[in-house]
């Protein structure tokens, strides 16, 4: 099962990278410049390559929960431990209900119903990364992520809840999610890998560099394709677009599939919710960061990367991906 979770998690990671970058980035970025006077071979090119993006989009979304379920069932089947089966149970009723809501079917207390059980959801696996996982900077990660979603959950409720200070949940969420991002920069020190450097520089200049360039096209693209306000200085976006790439792509190369790709869900996540897939992919993101260090069987830290006294590696050899960045 664990290697199915690890297999699951590639595959999925894949196609939302694909879909964010065609379908959120690309399509939306489109717009500056592509118009009637473009030649038709390069508005071809664009459509193909949007309806691409448009694809993956849809096929993430279920792969979204299958993978969910995957790195659930363990927890209740397995686990001797009550808090890990409730958690589980937990993940599996998100999964269960964002399902029936991509069927079509609809309605008010199916939509509290879910809100409310991704609330219990993110809130229990924070307990358990206080509980379980070894690095404090991983550990305020996950932490950090929850009350981010808490909060948007507490925007979205309806209930007019108030802000902090006259600012509103939504911003406080992004706000939290942000320094979520930057907390795992402590990690850098010691597992940085040369080649995830240099790709996290070679894209955090890029986006970087589109604030000298077309810096019109930023706050279109972060709220479509992230719904990000921006309100924060742009320079932290950018550190925390470096950190996550670096981060992500050391853990994979340690083959520590499930960390790097579950810190790449949560980021390529949206914080406004439109969707349900936008929340199952954060809630996704962090049950592959605890499961990564939590033994189902008995709950022990493992995990050599983040100081434990045992390690081990997920599928290294079966997978293979970890020579990307080696």
């Amino acid at each position: 099962m664990d290697r199915t979770t690890t297999l699951l998690a590639l595959v999925l990671v894949v196609a939302v990278t694909v879909e964010v970058l065609l379908f959120r980035i690309f399509a939306r970025g489109g717009v500056y410049f592509i118009d009637d006077n473009t030649p038709l071979m390069i508005q071809n090119g664009y459509t193909s390559l949007v309806f691409s993006g448009n694809v993956l989009f849809n096929y993430a979304a279920p792969v979204t929960l299958l993978a969910m379920v995957v790195a659930a069932i363990p927890l209740v089947a397995r686990s001797s431990s009550l808090s890990y089966r409730a958690i589980g149970v937990v993940v599996m009723a998100v999964a269960a209900v964002s399902g029936l809501m991509v069927l079509g079917y609809s309605g008010e207390a199916l939509s509290d119903t879910y809100w409310a059980v991704s609330g219990i959801a993110v809130a229990g696996i924070s307990v358990i990364a206080l509980r379980k996982v070894p690095s404090k900077p991983l550990r305020l990660f996950v932490v950090m992520t929850a009350l981010s979603y808490l909060a948007i959950y507490g925007f979205k409720s309806g209930q007019a809840l108030p802000g902090i200070g006259g600012v509103n949940l939504l911003t406080i969420g992004e706000w939290v999610g942000l320094a979520s991002f930057l907390t795992l920069g402590f990690v850098l020190r010691s597992t940085l890998n040369r080649r995830a450097l240099i790709v996290a520089s070679v894209v955090a200049l890029g986006a970087g560099g589109m604030a000298f360039g077309r810096a019109d096209s930023i706050p279109l693209i972060a709220t479509w394709a992230f719904g990000l306000s921006l309100s924060a200085p742009y320079w932290l976006y950018i550190a925390a677009l470096w950190i996550v790439l670096a981060f992500s792509g050391s853990a994979i190369a340690r083959g520590q599939y499930l960390t790097g790709v579950g810190v790449l869900l949560v980021f390529f996540g949206h914080r406004g919710l439109p969707l349900t897939y936008f929340n199952d992919l954060a809630i996704c993101g962090l049950l592959f960061v605890v499961r990564e260090v939590i033994d189902v069987n008995a709950p022990v830290i493992l995990g050599k990367a983040y100081g434990s006294s045992r390690g081990r590696k997920i599928g290294v050899r079966a997978v293979g991906l970890s020579s990307l960045f080696r």
